[in-house]
């Protein structure tokens, strides 16, 4: 009787006040996940499965210890716990070798709750919703995660309100992927209204870890005009309306709730970055030309700055003559040639991107604008590590 191990039911309990150290393995392990506790977990756990280490790494920021963790779970048995905790990993890290193998086994789970052994997990539609993001499909993403919404209610509020708050982070990415300008403003409209019901629950209830998780998504919601400084917690994970264009040695691309993948070097990719990083102005394909024919020339071509200010006279105020400018000033910017070299550069990047990473790909392409001028027009709570 002495080693009898404490229970807990998760449907009910206050995980961030609850002690775990009594509780069976599993049970620990899932309480200190709602609860964001990680260093029992993060060591080579032999009680759990692996996969609930690389979970409790990704919380812990350590991104690439995770992902070489759950690259040696392909192929291997999973129980519901693992299952849930691999779906969530690859939600924020990539794996595509292991990403590959979940849909089937997730798909059979869709339309119920997930339990191990009595131990609630969640919605299973939440799991295939999870998988669906990591495969950078936001529409079956958010298809699943409306039905989690529901499995979750009816389980217990805790379910529905972390259904809600998964939710939102791929409403939020695809918020940034939409061309009608009059789309993303109501697609944070939802986002927020599901984010407002989250923290409802989290702060009334105690969960207070979910609930600094719900505030981080609610100031996404927020931003102003500048979009705030909204830091990603680790380079590497997922998070919404955060980019990746790393580029060296190994050149990291991503875009939202699709973890970031390697890519080879492209040249183009140096000009989307130079665009990116220019994205309050337009940029003229001629000094796009310039700093990619000079590596050293990040500043730009002098070509290019001395026309800025008539170029943006161009875009802005539908009254001014591009007649105007001098002769030898119009066959710089409106040189042809440029603007198409430039122009299909940028768009045959775009879509080898889009191969890679979906989320990166889509974005992009409603993002980026080119011509005789060229730019990058996102909502302000975009940013980017470049």
């Amino acid at each position: 009787m002495g080693n009898a191990r404490a229970e807990v039911d998760l449907d009910r309990a206050v995980t961030d006040r609850l002690r775990t150290d009594d509780l069976d393995p599993p049970a620990a392990a899932e309480a200190d996940f709602l609860s964001g506790r990680t260093d029992r977990w993060i060591g080579d756990e032999p009680t759990v499965h692996p996969a609930v280490r690389a979970r409790a790494l990704v919380v812990s920021n350590r991104p690439d210890e995770a992902i070489e963790v759950l690259g040696s779970l392909v192929g291997c048995d999973f129980t519901p716990q693992a299952l849930a905790a691999a779906s969530w990993a690859v939600s924020r890290v990539s794996c595509p070798e292991l990403t590959a193998s979940l849909p089937e086994r997730v798909g059979a789970l869709a339309g119920g709750f997930v339990t191990d052994d009595g131990l609630p997990l969640g919605p299973g539609s939440s799991l295939v919703a999870l998988v669906a993001s990591a495969e950078g499909d936001i529409e079956k993403s958010l298809e699943f995660h409306d039905r989690g919404v529901l499995e979750g209610d009816r389980r217990a509020p805790v379910w529905g309100a972390i259904a809600r708050l998964e939710r939102s982070r791929v409403l939020l990415s695809d918020m940034c992927l939409r061309d009608d300008a009059a789309d993303p403003a109501a697609v944070r409209e939802s986002a927020r209204r599901s984010l407002v019901s989250a923290s409802t629950f989290f702060a009334s209830s105690g969960h207070a870890h979910l609930a600094r998780v719900t505030a981080g998504l609610m100031e996404l919601c927020g931003s102003g005009p500048d979009g705030g400084d909204h830091g990603p917690n680790c380079e590497g994970v997922a998070e919404p309306a955060l980019g990746y264009l790393r580029s060296g040695e190994r050149c990291l691309a991503g875009f939202g709730v699709q973890p970031p993948v390697a890519v080879r070097h492209r040249k183009g990719i140096r000009a989307i970055r130079y665009l990116i990083a220019n994205r309050h102005r337009q940029v003229p394909a001629v000094e796009l030309d310039q700093v990619l024919a000079d590596p050293g020339s990040d500043a730009g071509g002098g070509a290019g700055v001395e026309v800025l200010e008539e170029l943006q006279a161009l875009r802005t105020d539908p009254a001014h003559d591009p007649e105007e400018l001098s002769e030898h000033l119009r066959a710089i910017v409106f040189d042809d040639r440029v603007r198409s070299r430039v122009s299909k550069l940028l768009r045959r990047t775009i879509s080898a991107l889009g191969d890679e990473h979906p989320l990166l790909g889509e974005h992009l392409r409603v993002s980026v604008r080119t011509g005789f001028t060229c730019s990058y027009e996102a909502p302000p709570i975009v940013r980017w590590i470049l």
